[in-house]
């Protein structure tokens, strides 16, 4: 059984959730509570709509949607000068040194080039010149990869100085995670939780989960979410940017170094405001 419908379903005994298994594996599960009804599988809900889904996992739909919220770097997107004919009309740019030269009217060196659809890092490039974008475009325009994307984001680069993951229930900050990179070693993947010796850690400090929470809030006015985690990074200069978001936060990683009991309380939490259980004594509340 796939960890995290383990842990949701321990969540859901835990609220007197009606619990049916529908897969010989144990991977899909009915949820039950009163009039209410879901599915989950493989650890995923139907916590966001489709439209929503698609938006967590495109970085160019989600920068068109929120860069009123001023939360996320300058960012363009660009598609594959080699799209297949019917595709024709996305292409601005019919060459990789036309989207060069774009690049270089709207950005200063370095930006950060990425797969639209890549995650955990994957297929992020900090790019100082030409030449480096060039080949990071090349990469992401290669059809003959298992990475191929035929759209790629360049961003603003911003100097991120602590990263955190941000675990969000109806808009509310439920679970702040630190990245901790400072004894950790670059091995390549830009992505923190990927450098060896980085260590995730719970961050229990309400005035700090305050602070986070005005961050977003104007987020969550513009594009409300169920259940989402952000990628969220601070500068030198203690400004806030959104990195990404992620529709179906994993904890593989996390749950190397932290107690189950901490992903059981979020799901606990996402359970209780999904079917509208009531709370049934004041230390029964999220904290």
């Amino acid at each position: 059984m796939e960890r995290r419908t383990q842990l949701i379903l321990k969540a859901a005994q835990s609220l007197g959730i009606a619990t049916e298994q529908l897969h010989f594996d144990g991977n899909v599960y009915r949820l039950s509570y009163g009039d209410i009804q879901t599915i989950i599988a493989n650890g995923r809900g139907d916590w966001l709509g489709q439209a929503q889904g698609i938006i967590c996992q495109d970085k160019g739909f989600q920068y068109e949607l929120l860069q009123n919220t001023q939360l996320f770097p300058i960012t363009k997107t660009y598609c594959d000068p080699e799209l297949e004919s019917q595709y024709q009309s996305y292409i601005r740019h019919p060459k990789i040194s036309d989207i060069i030269q774009d690049i270089e009217e709207h950005f200063v060196y370095p930006v950060v080039i990425k797969p639209n659809r890549g995650s955990q890092g994957r297929g992020v490039n900090i790019c100082k010149n030409a030449d480096e974008v060039t080949v990071a475009l090349q990469n992401i325009f290669n059809k003959d990869s298992s990475e191929y994307d035929y759209v790629a984001v360049v961003q603003e680069y911003i100097a991120i100085h602590k990263e955190y993951r941000v675990i969000c229930i109806q808009g509310n900050v439920h679970t702040v995670i630190y990245k901790d990179i400072t004894q950790a070693t670059f091995t390549g993947n830009l992505s923190p939780l990927h450098w060896d010796g980085a260590v995730p850690r719970i961050v229990n400090n309400s005035d700090f989960h305050n602070q986070i929470q005005e961050v977003i809030t104007p987020l969550f006015q513009e594009f409300p979410l169920f259940f989402v985690g952000i990628d969220l990074g601070l500068d030198q200069q203690g400004n806030w940017s959104v990195i990404e978001l992620n529709s179906h936060p994993g904890f593989a990683y996390f749950l190397q170094f932290e107690s189950e009991s901490y992903v059981i309380d979020i799901y606990r939490e996402l359970l209780r405001q999904f079917f509208h259980i009531p709370y049934k004594m004041k230390t029964d509340q999220q904290i």
